[in-house]
């Protein structure tokens, strides 16, 4: 199975030459259908360890065609906008630009091109000249010649926060700062950790007003950027808002008892046909994902049995 879909993702999802090369099709349902062609669905990131386990040298073609996708990208927003004197081009820092370390860092380990090293270390030094970090933005100006991301104040009704982070961008981020010897990122994700579940009015306060009415609202996502917040500043009280966070999320609008299974329809021989109603795809996959990095960063509190649970919760 993790061979047809890295296979199918990698060869049939994304586009390999011409004006969309390096890019994917977003809400793929109908093959190539969807107007959204971005750079986050061909990423590197979701092939290579497929490719180093297995050896496989049709990926490190496809690594060749997705190295520069921030290129396309621009090309693309270009030829869109191209009636319009005042467009200038951008990139989110998520799930853009963590997008393009993905596929830098994987062509920078492959052939030690140093040009790709510095189009990250450009990046991460222009994220840590903005006031707040990552929760700056968290949408820039993107200066395709050398890789600049450029700040453009805070964007306060901008649907991306959370897309930093749920498009694999702390898995990425965390293996590259040990690859670059570099702890930049390490602190950029501690801060926004610590940040992200704060009140508005706390948000407000710490930002001169700057951010305030930002949405925040996918709390679940950010739990592997909380979990290394609290385990790099050993904040107890930040460690255990992640796990009630995890845990409470599994029970969603169903109580106590969000893992029931219901009925939902029969099969030609009679037989009832359950499932969990609200579980996705998207639900299971960044539970997981966060699950992982809370046992490797705080496991040490995560509650010893649900009595521990409940008590938690009543303290809220």
């Amino acid at each position: 199975m993790i061979e047809a879909m890295t296979r199918h993702c990698s060869e049939v999802d994304s586009y390999h030459f011409g004006p969309l090369k390096g890019l994917g099709s977003r809400h793929n349902v109908r093959h190539w259908g969807c107007s959204c062609k971005e750079p986050r669905i061909a990423m590197a990131g979701h092939h290579r360890f497929f490719c180093y386990l297995m050896g496989d040298l049709r990926l490190l073609d496809i690594f060749g065609e997705v190295k520069d996708s921030d290129v396309t990208m621009i090309e693309r927003q270009q030829a869109r906008n191209v009636n319009n004197p005042n467009y200038k081009p951008g990139a989110r820092s998520g799930p853009d630009w963590s997008t393009f370390t993905s596929n830098w860092m994987t062509w920078y380990e492959l052939t030690l091109d140093e040009t790709y090293r510095r189009k990250i270390e450009t990046g991460i030094q222009d994220i840590m000249a903005t006031p707040y970090g990552l929760a700056s933005g968290p949408d820039y100006g993107y200066d395709v010649e050398n890789a600049h991301l450029i700040y453009q104040g805070e964007v306060e009704n901008t649907p991306n926060q959370h897309l930093q982070i749920c498009m694999g961008a702390p898995q990425i981020w965390l293996e590259l700062s040990d690859m670059l010897e570099d702890d930049s990122l390490n602190l950029l994700m501690e801060r926004l950790g610590a940040f992200y579940y704060l009140d508005k009015e706390e948000k407000a306060r710490l930002t001169d007003g700057k951010i305030k009415n930002r949405p925040f609202d996918w709390p679940r996502f950010a739990t592997a950027v909380s979990a290394l917040g609290a385990m790099r500043r050993k904040d107890k009280e930040l460690a255990k808002q992640t796990w009630k966070i995890l845990i409470s999320s599994l029970w969603q609008d169903n109580g106590r008892e969000g893992h029931c299974m219901k009925e939902y329809t029969k099969s030609t021989d009679g037989r009832s046909c359950y499932e969990i109603p609200w579980i996705t795809t998207n639900t299971t996959a960044q539970w997981c994902l966060n699950v992982m990095l809370c046992l490797e960063f705080i496991r040490e509190y995560l509650p010893k049995n649900m009595e521990e649970l409940e008590r938690w919760m009543m303290q809220e």
